[in-house]
């Protein structure tokens, strides 16, 4: 529709931010299973769903949201809706405080008797899993590969600059100087990081 290609062109643009609202509170971790289903309000839907780990939540200006289909009968059956920050019923609930991911910002949202028309769907009803698995998942993979390593990068230099400053006083040696097995942990640490980064790099030279 002509409002999804002027929203494409507001984010190439860099003009708006859209993020996923997938995961909810019932169904937890599983984020391709919502527990929350839409009803039918003439050709368009009514979501209600507690949300949970929503990327930027309360800060980006669309919202790709999750809900069971209209009329569907198990968890992999949902539909994708496009959903404005400002539309009602849309309210972030609660602060992000994970470790590691300070400025992620993925809080929880509650959208309630939110009403959307029919060129709110994303996906055609029903198809809301296959599109999560084939086209959002590699992604999301790919993104938190990237992250994951940047931990265990910092994880890493952190352990090599204890051990070579941290001594023992009456040996007059390094950690790393004085224990042997202390250097091949740390040999390994630094083959697990660089082959894990290898293999993104070699993930996305595939994908481009």
């Amino acid at each position: 529709s002509s409002r999804k290609a002027d929203l494409m062109a507001q984010i190439n643009a860099g003009k708006a931010v859209a993020t996923l609202a997938f995961s909810e509170k019932g169904s937890r971790s599983h984020f391709w299973a919502p527990v929350s289903r839409a009803t039918q309000n003439g050709g368009g839907a009514v979501l209600n769903c507690n949300k949970s780990f929503v990327t930027s939540a309360g800060h980006a200006d669309y919202y790709i949201v999750s809900s069971g289909s209209i009329g569907g009968q198990n968890p992999t059956e949902s539909t994708l809706y496009l959903v404005d920050r400002k539309a009602a019923g849309v309210e972030r609930t609660g602060e992000w405080t994970g470790i590691g991911l300070r400025g992620n910002a993925s809080g929880p949202m509650s959208i309630r008797d939110c009403h959307l028309d029919a060129s709110a769907r994303m996906t055609n009803e029903g198809e809301g899993f296959k599109a999560m698995m084939e086209i959002v998942l590699p992604w999301f993979q790919v993104g938190s590969a990237a992250v994951s390593i940047g931990i265990a990068e910092a994880a890493c230099g952190g352990a090599v600059s204890h051990t070579s400053t941290a001594t023992f006083e009456h040996l007059n040696q390094t950690i790393a100087a004085g224990v042997p097995g202390v250097r091949a942990r740390l040999a390994r640490m630094r083959l697990a990081v660089d082959s894990a980064r290898g293999y993104l790099d070699q993930t996305l030279s595939r994908v481009e």
